[in-house]
């Protein structure tokens, strides 16, 4: 779908889902599936694993 504010594309990976959350829960990871080029690293402070929410709105 593409319009003036929303582009999308479709890929497949070749990765068990494990694999890909192991990226997607590393900061430092972001820059490196970040189509943009936007993300040029991770904070220095920021985690270095992103991890489950723990709240009952996401529940």
């Amino acid at each position: 779908m593409n319009n003036r504010y929303l582009v999308s594309r479709a890929r497949f990976i070749e990765a068990s889902p494990e694999e890909i959350f192991e990226v997607l829960a590393a900061p430092a990871l972001h820059s490196v599936i970040d189509g943009s080029a936007t993300v040029k690293g991770a904070q220095p402070s920021g985690p270095q694993r992103l991890g489950r929410v723990r709240s009952s709105a996401w529940t």
